[in-house]
């Protein structure tokens, strides 16, 4: 069984919240902290580890970070931009070359293909 599930516009956040509760973050399901243990008392063991992190975009970074970004920053092999609504074939493509590296065959998951990426990306 996986669970818990949601239904209707939350659909797809499924899990238990089992530390850090605090004010869900985007597409990230909220349970009470006694969920867990009734879960296990009643036999449920976790399948999948998941960690969800979130930045307050109100304080400053940290030095840890801004020392990653300007080691990433100085290397020509990395970049980053917003997407080009007039590219979408390109963004499409290393899209899936990052999604499928990272995550096909991950828990199950399957691989993109080019023209899935591009009908979420016109959507």
């Amino acid at each position: 069984m996986d669970g818990p599930i949601n239904f209707g516009e939350r659909d797809r956040w499924w899990g238990l919240i089992v530390e850090g509760f605090q004010s869900p973050l985007y597409c990230m399901n909220y349970a009470q902290p006694y969920y867990k243990d009734l879960f296990e008392k009643y036999g449920f063991k976790e399948f999948y580890g998941q960690s969800c992190y979130g930045l307050d975009p109100r304080k400053e970074l940290s030095e840890k970070i801004l020392e990653r970004h300007a080691k990433l920053a100085a290397d020509p092999n990395f970049s980053s931009s917003y997407i080009d609504k007039n590219r979408l074939e390109k963004f499409a493509e290393d899209f899936v070359t990052v999604y499928n590296k990272a995550w096909a065959g991950h828990g199950g998951l399957k691989e993109l293909k080019k023209d899935q990426v591009l009908l979420m990306f016109k959507k």
